[in-house]
């Protein structure tokens, strides 16, 4: 089975490394089966750049953003949105997705769900509303933010 990190499980994995729940989840995977997408490493490159620039975070989150995305990228396991994901996040996208704390799903996410349904991938996400919602459409989750 191959997987898909979400936006949220790339930031947890990068902040977090090894200890957080997504580093502990991977560490149980094959590598050659967890792929990121580039929407993902934009989401992930503005939230660091959102950092305040005397951030004590924000030099070992580029540091460690640019390691996943570098190796995901030289051993394709880097996702872009091609036809098929296009084509998916047009079937998804006038759907009312909501997140539990109640807002809509945003454009970004949508794109990187739609990568994990056109390319039969696993997503890697909290468990929310909206991945209940989507299981109609074939969506796939392992949540390891739940724990054990």
């Amino acid at each position: 089975m191959a997987y898909l990190l979400s936006t949220e499980a790339l930031l947890d994995f990068i902040a977090k490394y090894p200890n957080g729940p997504v580093a502990k989840w991977a560490a149980g995977v094959p590598q050659q089966y967890v792929n990121i997408s580039v929407i993902s490493v934009a989401q992930a490159q503005i939230a660091i750049s959102e950092l305040r620039p005397d951030d004590s975070n924000r030099t070992p989150l580029t540091i460690n953003l640019d390691f996943v995305t570098a190796s995901a990228e030289s051993e394709d396991r880097l996702r872009d949105i091609d036809r098929p994901a296009a084509g998916r996040w047009a079937t998804i996208a006038p759907l009312d997705l909501r997140r539990r704390a109640g807002g809509a799903l945003g454009t970004d996410t949508r794109l990187v769900v739609a990568t994990a349904l056109a390319h039969d991938l696993t997503l890697v996400v909290a468990r929310d509303h909206w991945t209940d919602a989507l299981k109609g459409h074939g969506l796939r989750i392992v949540d390891p933010f739940s724990g054990p």
